[in-house]
């Protein structure tokens, strides 16, 4: 008995000793995520990702090479900066951060960045990322070689958030300003404010991509849940969902060429690339805070060829008037008055005062002038009843003096002629 339990724990050993040892599982790494390399700093060593598109490599309904061609002056419009018509969008860095909060501060890193450039045929996406927090300055170090030669910075709410940050980063981890003295920064939510608000519920990025770019994201985690994923990373190495976090900064870099893309069509040839009457007019007064009145009547005019709102159709009509008459041309300025009049929507007591100082100081012509003025105070007197003319009573006094005025100039007029 004793020596058959022998022989069979024996072979057990022996059949133990032949099988294979059960290796420890090896944790996943970044670099088995995300296609990149370490890079070597004289601050240490970080990790770079890269991606390479194609210039006809579609964003939404987009070529990203679109941007290449946005007009010099459209340029100088998105970022209300003349030295931006000078610049090339291949001189630029299209840049979107990642960070461990959304309110700023000292207290909050900037754990990974995405820089977009034009290099070539393509357009190339490097995601600079830090692995814990000892390689901040490799990170910064890495974003100076990257961005050292740009001249124009692009980003969305960079202005406010993301450039701020690093600036305060560097100087806290290096010392030092970055490298990347940009001669224009162009922030994108502006203009797309400018362009977009009213007719959009919010001017996110997110919200463009979808209804400006035409691009839906799949499976793209929020950008509330960024920060906490991170620190899932540094407490437990669980790197997994960090592969969402550098995918969705991808598509941030990748939907700030898109946008520039279709800003430039619109502000570089707005009349064949507006959807909409209100796209038109939104261009239109940009054009018109520039001074560029010409291009801005261009943009109204059509406007006023394509079906809108009641609402978008008085104001174009408004803007035509006042420009028309800024430029001396007082019987087109009067036509466009006479037909927000007949509207009755919005600035229509603003039409009837206008064509009543043109027939009062132009014409001589006080009664119809008289006429007009009592057409606007009948107005007011009717939204002042129906509680829809928070100012009545000011705008009352105002025609009411008007209208006394009349009155003596249309009786001493008679007396002349008696």
């Amino acid at each position: 008995m004793l020596s058959a339990w022998r022989s069979w724990t024996a072979n057990v050993d022996a059949v133990s000793w032949l099988a294979p040892a059960r290796l420890p599982r090896r944790r996943l790494d970044i670099g088995d995520l995300v296609d990149g390399t370490l890079h070597q700093t004289p601050a240490g060593s970080c990790f770079v990702g890269e991606r390479v598109f194609p210039l006809d490599h579609r964003h939404g309904a987009h070529r990203l090479g679109e941007a290449l061609a946005a007009p010099a002056a459209a340029l100088a419009l998105m970022a209300r900066d003349p030295e931006v018509r000078g610049l090339d969008p291949r001189e630029s860095v299209f840049l979107d951060t990642e960070t461990t909060g959304l309110s700023g501060g000292t207290g909050t890193y900037v754990f990974l960045v995405g820089v977009g450039r034009f290099e070539g045929e393509a357009f190339v996406v490097r995601q600079v990322f830090m692995r814990d927090y000892a390689e901040e300055p490799a990170l910064l170090h890495a974003l100076d070689e990257l961005c050292s030669s740009a001249r124009t910075l692009v980003t969305f709410n960079g202005r406010v958030f993301d450039w701020p940050l690093l600036e305060t980063r560097y100087l806290l981890a290096l010392r030092a300003r970055p490298r990347l003295r940009p001669l224009a920064h162009l922030d994108l939510l502006h203009p797309a404010r400018r362009l977009w608000r009213g007719r959009l519920e919010s001017c996110s990025l997110g919200s463009l991509e979808r209804w400006v770019l035409g691009h839906r994201r799949e499976d793209d985690v929020p950008g509330w849940a960024i920060p906490s994923l991170y620190f899932n990373y540094l407490r437990h190495g669980d790197c997994l969902p960090l592969r969402q976090v550098f995918r969705h900064n991808l598509h941030d870099v990748l939907s700030l060429a898109a946008l520039v893309a279709r800003l430039g069509q619109l502000l570089g040839r707005p009349l064949d690339a507006a959807s909409s009457a209100e796209e038109l007019l939104a261009v239109g007064r940009l054009y018109e805070e520039a001074g560029w009145d010409r291009q801005a009547v261009e943009c109204f005019e059509y406007g006023l060829r394509l079906e809108a709102p009641a609402a978008t159709r008085a104001t174009l009509l408004a803007r035509l008037a006042t420009l028309h008459k800024r430029a001396g041309r007082a019987q087109l300025a009067i036509e466009r008055w006479r037909e927000l009049a007949r509207l009755g929507h919005g600035d229509d007591v603003g039409a009837l005062v206008e064509l009543a100082k043109h027939f009062e100081h132009r014409q001589r012509d006080y009664q119809e002038a008289i006429d007009l003025v009592q057409q606007a105070l009948a107005i007011v007197e009717l939204r002042a009843l129906r509680g829809r003319e928070p100012t009545a009573g000011l705008i009352r006094r105002e025609l009411e003096r008007r209208l006394a005025r009349l009155l003596r100039k249309a009786s001493a007029a008679r007396g002349t002629l008696l």
